[in-house]
């Protein structure tokens, strides 16, 4: 499980340095490819804002005012500024609206058609008699409106398409980068963990034909499914190699005992994984993986007994020793 963790969590980080990427370039081209075919755009998740907004805003508009209004989250600015973003909106929409736009609580007219000034004038009066972005954009709509109607402007000259190339492959790029980026995630981590799993021995240090069960055994943990049981054989092993390494007075009859077990504890792993991938054809499966589970942890829990009380056997004349340098102080 905790592997299957460490996967999620480079997944998780890597995805986060790549939205981190999504900058201003990546709203003002999803603006900009909305705009074709609205005069509201209105970004996903901008503080302040729910379903009914972008109605409420193109309500506040007519179909003749050539006035777009835009809402963008306060982060869009994070690496430029409102001027910035305003005028490359305008510029991607070949300077033919006027354009209000609220990025965050900031707010900003634009209009290159118009004289010099007006539309962020009208902007700044319409923020000052409002208390939040939403009410800003209608009025600075209802504003404009009262302008154009005492100065009439020519009418735009029509223009083709402006949907921005790079605007339209926003919509394409960033699934497919976010796709390879997963993919790339989980190949890298895949790989460090079998490095990690190809750390873990398949054979061990023990007599013949113990070594030869313990190497069949750590095969078949393999493919133990319960992390913690897979864990807990692969232990047993260990131990069993350092119980023969120190603990074994009599390595003969501790051989015949310890291949009877473990020819046992094998058949229980085979009867294990054969009901963990054929539940559907078992009594109770859970009940007889649990048992399986059980009956390898009480020999697990034995040999680790075995050890330690051999230990503390020696721990007897680790203490008179000990005893005697301590007495050499007062000697």
């Amino acid at each position: 499980m905790r592997r299957l963790s460490k996967v999620f969590f480079f997944v998780a980080v890597l995805s986060l340095l790549i939205t981190q990427v999504v900058n201003a370039g990546d709203y003002i081209s999803d603006a900009v490819l909305a705009l074709q075919h609205s005069s509201v755009y209105v970004a996903p998740a901008t503080q302040g804002t729910d379903s009914y907004t972008s109605g409420k805003l193109q309500n506040m508009l007519r179909s003749d005012d050539n006035i777009v209004l835009i809402m963008l989250p306060a982060d869009a600015d994070s690496n430029t500024n409102i001027q910035t973003i305003v005028s490359t909106i305008s510029e991607k929409l070949g300077n033919q609206r006027t354009i209000g736009l609220a990025v965050g609580d900031e707010v900003i007219g634009y209009g290159s058609l118009l004289p010099s000034g007006v539309a962020a004038d009208q902007m700044v009066r319409a923020n000052s008699v409002s208390n939040d972005p939403v009410t800003a954009l209608g009025t600075f709509a209802q504003n404009m409106h009262k302008w154009l109607d005492a100065h009439p402007q020519p009418t735009p000259t029509p223009l083709q398409s402006q949907s921005s190339p790079k605007g339209q492959l926003t919509w394409l790029i960033w699934p497919l980068v976010f796709a390879v980026a997963a993919v790339i995630a989980v190949t890298i981590a895949t790989r460090y963990l079998n490095k990690q799993t190809s750390n873990e021995r398949t054979h061990f240090i023990a007599p013949n034909q113990i070594k030869d069960l313990m190497a069949t055994i750590a095969k078949e943990r393999e493919q133990v499914k319960d992390s913690e049981l897979s864990q807990m054989v692969y232990q047993l092993c260990l131990d069993i190699e350092k119980y023969f390494k120190t603990g074994s007075n009599d390595k003969r009859k501790d051989s015949l005992f310890f291949n009877e077990r473990l020819t046992e504890v094998s058949e229980v792993l085979i009867k294990y994984l054969d009901v963990q991938g054929n539940k559907r054809y078992y009594y109770e499966p859970e009940t007889l993986l649990r048992n399986g589970k059980e009956s390898i942890r009480d020999f697990a829990s034995y040999v680790l007994d075995s050890i330690r009380r051999g230990n503390a056997t020696d721990l007897l004349d680790f203490k008179v020793n000990t005893n005697i340098l301590k007495a050499q102080r007062y000697s």
